[in-house]
């Protein structure tokens, strides 16, 4: 993997983490809505991948080393579901032997925390 699977990377002031934020936009239908969640998911897996192999760190090399938070921002999802998904993701990055290990190993990232931030959007007027 050599490209981010990320939407924006943003960094914070000195001493905090750099953000890699992934833009889902909605309404998702209740159709869709698994193999949607299902998508995030693996983006979610992806961005850690980038974090931990260092993807992050050769397109941005002051992020080497330091904390990461990987943030959803959503808008026009279903809240529930989405943010459901990000906390069972993240308690689970916590527990997993492999990824705990490989944080621990990497040194392209100190630490991986994870945030959502869910926002309805008025609906656009069809022009």
């Amino acid at each position: 993997m050599s490209t981010l699977p990320v939407n924006l990377v943003t960094r914070g002031d000195p001493g905090k983490p750099w953000r890699m934020v992934l833009v889902e936009e909605g309404p998702w239908n209740d159709a869709e809505l698994e193999s949607k969640l299902r998508g995030l998911q693996e983006r979610l897996y992806d961005s850690v991948d980038a974090a931990i192999e260092g993807v992050l760190a050769q397109h941005y090399p002051g992020s080497r080393g330091q904390s990461v938070v990987i943030r959803v921002d959503g808008y026009n999802l279903p809240e529930g579901g989405v943010r459901s998904l990000v906390e069972r993701f993240a308690a689970t990055m916590q527990i997993l032997p492999e990824y705990v290990a490989a944080i621990a190993a990497s040194d392209a990232v100190k630490e991986i925390g994870f945030e959502v931030n869910l926002e309805r959007l008025p609906a656009r007027d069809a022009a």
